[in-house]
């Protein structure tokens, strides 16, 4: 488990390494506002409350939370597995 603090402040760069997601699809979040960012300078930064409030938000999903895209070729046995 990921300690969280409310207080500190993430870049993109660090939330991308953390949560295991492209900065692309935090942009994303921000954008439709899922996560809210703060222009600081030339970049946004997250804060720690508002990291927390996204993550509890998104539930686990039907993959289970924040899991890698998996590979198109286990993607394909997995269905041609579940036709048969």
């Amino acid at each position: 488990m990921i300690e969280i603090k409310d207080n500190a402040l993430f870049t993109l760069d660090e939330l991308s390494r953390l949560l295991e997601i492209s900065k692309y699809s935090l942009r994303k979040w921000i954008r439709e506002g899922r996560l809210q960012g703060h222009k600081v300078g030339r970049g946004i930064r997250v804060w720690g409350s508002d990291l927390r409030k996204c993550v509890n938000s998104q539930g686990r999903g039907r993959r289970g939370g924040f899991a890698k895209t998996p590979n198109p070729q286990k993607r394909k046995k997995r269905a041609a597995a579940a036709r048969r």
